[in-house]
């Protein structure tokens, strides 16, 4: 998107100087036609010509004079019509990350292409998500559920619904206690090349082949996600393929990530009546989680630039057994450590979460890490201190 926005001048901007040329021009053939004396022309006719040749001249004068007038009549429309293009061209539609100077700034970070592509999702979406929300403000009705709801649906899905990555903690953890970067398979290429090729024609179809461009690198690909559309506590982690834990990420994310941004109504057209009942309950603050059902559906988003675990990920969540447990409790205990990673059990964040929200929830474990942590640097200042 950049690259596009460093292109060459304007269409508008050619076609305006195309016009003040032409008023020069006007201008300066009409000096020559008085200077010509061709308004004289029938006198000099009669001197030079016979009277057919003064009826031509005439004729050709007359002409000339009515093209030149509607030539110079024409330019200040020419330049209304630029000035029109221009304001068009300049037209600012609001987007999610234009909301926070925070989320600016993670916009801005993505690479040239990444922002064509959110681009591209953001427009197609948003004429998307219209159209459904219409159908849906119809079909819904059986539920009673009010316009002030709607807003509040959406408000819930754009900023608020958690955003996590379901994880292995055996398979990955080890990975990120010395690279804090969550990696795609495109960069570890551990599932073979088959399943690389199905991903890229995925994508291809999903991003307008945008991320075929030769300057994409591996790291720019896409990392994959979950929407928690009912802020299950484990997310549902229990019978996921993906592994057991999950990474919370932070809200600053919300504006890279493609689910689709905050356009999600033809997303939601999907889901199943039960689905919708338990979305309406916890976005209108009716309920604080919601159960997760056999006919829940898997909801995938896409989350464009890099995952820096030191700065995007809010708390690692994890069961109960996991965290007991003496193969995989050290892994979690040691990532934690070294990135100041709050740690929760799905079944403590279910226990505990009761009427409050889980960024309450994360944000008070969190302080409380980072106060045990300050403490035990002081500690071990204070006897480094004196044993010297």
């Amino acid at each position: 998107m950049a690259s596009m926005r460093s292109s060459g001048r304007s269409r508008s901007t050619l076609f305006e100087d195309e016009a003040c040329i032409s008023r020069d021009g006007d201008r300066t053939r009409s000096q020559l036609l008085e200077k010509s004396g061709l308004h004289k022309t029938s006198k000099a006719s009669k001197n030079l010509a016979s009277t057919k040749h003064d009826s031509s001249s005439r004729s050709k004068a007359e002409s000339d004079n009515q093209e030149t007038t509607k030539s110079v009549r024409s330019t200040p429309d020419q330049c209304a019509l630029v000035s029109s293009l221009r304001k068009s061209k300049t037209v600012h539609i609001p987007r999610i990350w234009d909301e926070l100077p925070a989320w600016r700034l993670e916009y801005e970070a993505l690479t040239g292409i990444q922002q064509q592509v959110m681009e591209y999702v953001a427009s197609n979406s948003e004429a998307e998500s219209a159209a459904a929300k219409a159908r849906l403000q119809k079909s819904w009705a059986v539920f009673n559920i009010s316009d002030q709801d709607f807003s509040k649906i959406e408000l819930y899905l754009a900023k608020k619904v958690p955003l996590t990555i379901r994880v292995d903690i055996q398979g990955l953890f080890p990975y990120l206690i010395h690279d804090p970067f969550y990696r795609t398979c495109f960069e570890t290429n551990i599932k073979g090349s088959v399943y690389l090729e199905a991903r890229r024609e995925f994508e291809a179809v999903l991003f307008n082949n945008l991320y075929e461009h030769p300057s994409v690198q591996p790291q720019d690909r896409p990392k994959y996600g979950v929407l928690n559309m009912v802020c299950h506590p484990f997310s549902d982690s229990r019978v996921s393929s993906f592994g057991s834990a999950y990474l919370l990420l932070k809200d600053s994310l919300r504006t890279r990530r493609v689910g689709t941004l905050d356009h999600m109504w033809h997303i939601v057209e999907t889901l199943s009546n039960h689905e919708i009942t338990r979305i309406h309950a916890v976005a209108t603050g009716i309920r604080a989680k919601a159960t997760v059902s056999p006919d829940s559906k898997y909801s995938e988003i896409q989350i464009h630039g890099m995952i820096d675990v030191r700065k995007d990920v809010a708390a690692i969540v994890v069961q109960r057994k996991d965290l007991e447990s003496n193969r995989t409790g050290p892994l979690i205990q040691e990532l934690s450590k070294r990135y100041i990673l709050p740690v929760l059990t799905c079944e403590e964040l279910d226990e505990n979460l009761g009427d409050r929200r889980w960024s309450t929830v994360i944000n008070q474990r969190a302080n409380y890490l980072l106060q045990k942590t300050m403490a035990m640097h002081d500690a071990t200042y204070s006897t480094c201190k004196w044993s010297v």
